[in-house]
């Protein structure tokens, strides 16, 4: 069963969620131990397989770090490599706890 919350006029009714007749209680999950990568995507194609791809990654990047920043030290990086660039990927990953 739903009830509603008057201070916002939602529904509560999911595990995560009390609604007490003298008080209210609510429960939200937060991200921890955020954790991002910088990966370069590359040509490796050669004659059989010309649209082949590598990935090239670069762990334990700042996970504060704007994506521009980012982009653009992939670009810069991607300057090192010998093969074409296809892409400049960043991937954050995080727990979800209570």
């Amino acid at each position: 069963m739903f009830k509603k919350n008057p201070a916002v006029g939602g529904e509560y009714g999911s595990s995560n969620c009390m609604y007490g007749s003298e008080k209210e209680m609510i429960n939200m999950a937060n991200k921890v131990n955020t954790t991002s990568k910088l990966i370069l995507k590359v040509y490796k194609g050669d004659e059989k397989n010309p649209d082949a791809t590598v990935q090239r990654t670069f762990s334990h990047i700042n996970p504060g770090i704007s994506d521009d920043v980012v982009y653009s030290v992939g670009m810069k990086l991607s300057q090192l490599q010998s093969r074409g660039l296809v892409g400049v990927i960043r991937t954050d990953s995080s727990v979800i706890a209570e």
